[in-house]
């Protein structure tokens, strides 16, 4: 028989994000899981009112309220995680429907050349790609160059950069671009940073914008814990029925600190039976502790 006594939490081996349901009853769409959770606590806090007497001693504390936040970090940077602070839906790229205007940066050497993108956008000078299409010459000590404009092949200077259209024969030859290489005495840059836009119909795209924000949703907490007495792992489930996430997010774009918050307010279940803030389910079944549902 399974007794519950003290116990400390191992770890939160996964959240699920369900749809929101009136009722409270966990049964929304999976939205998205989160695989790496840490630092979770749920707080609860309540504003009292004192009753008093006519001398200022306490006769009673009247709590008529209460609210809840839930506050995690995941380990790592989650693509699913920024949607979720952001509001946004993540776009996926396909052949019937590809993700427009994506930038692109590349080196081109002194004197190298760029195949672009094939199709009508790059395929001639008035394409609607090339006019995205910016050069700037670099130095090998980091100092920019000239900023260069576009120019035919034939016309190739110091400042400008050539440019050929593609070929329409049978085997046909994308459009290129062309950089100036140094002259004769050594001078111009060392190389060239390219930068334009495209189409692609394979990768994603997310975005964050002023007027998007979270909606609620049911949140579960998948939970290892520990009996002191006890070396098994015991499952344990936080269900927090009406959950609203935080906009505000702070996005570490370092490799030695990858961490981002997930924090929200537990919301109060309001059509549901009982009020419910959260529930915590504890089950006589053990519980996985690395990271993989089991």
């Amino acid at each position: 028989m399974f007794t519950l006594g003290n116990f400390s939490v191992e770890e939160i081996i996964c959240g699920v994000a369900q749809q929101f349901t009136s009722n409270g009853d966990g049964t929304g769409e999976i939205l998205y899981v989160l695989d790496q959770l840490t630092n979770s606590q749920i707080e609860v806090s309540s504003d009292p009112t004192e009753v008093t007497d006519k001398k200022g001693n306490v006769i009673n504390t009247i709590y008529k309220s209460k609210s809840a936040t839930y506050t995690a970090s995941s380990a790592m940077i989650s693509p699913v995680l920024l949607n979720a602070n952001s509001g946004s839906d993540m776009k996926i790229a396909s052949a019937s429907s590809p993700i427009t205007d994506v930038p692109k940066i590349i080196s081109v050497s002194a004197g190298g050349d760029y195949s672009l993108p094939s199709g009508a956008d790059f395929d001639t000078a008035e394409g609607d790609g090339i006019a995205t299409l910016k050069v700037i010459g670099m130095y090998n000590n980091g100092a920019n160059g000239e900023v260069m404009t576009l120019a035919n092949a034939a016309d190739l200077e110091t400042n400008k950069f050539g440019y050929t259209a593609a070929t329409t024969s049978e085997n046909p030859v994308p459009a290129k671009i062309t950089m100036p290489a140094k002259d004769s005495d050594g001078n111009g840059a060392d190389y060239y940073i390219v930068i334009h836009r495209r189409s692609i119909t394979d990768g994603y795209a997310m975005k964050n914008t002023t007027d998007s924000f979270p909606s609620k949703i049911a949140l579960t907490l998948y939970a290892a814990i520990a009996d002191p007495c006890s070396d098994v792992y015991k499952a344990a489930y936080i269900f927090i029925p009406s959950f609203q996430p935080d906009p505000s997010v702070t996005i570490n774009f370092d490799s030695e600190s990858q961490e981002m918050d997930y924090n929200g307010s537990l919301n109060v279940s309001y059509c549901s039976s009982e009020k419910l803030l959260y529930h915590i389910y504890f089950p006589d079944e053990e519980a996985v502790t690395s990271g993989t549902v089991a």
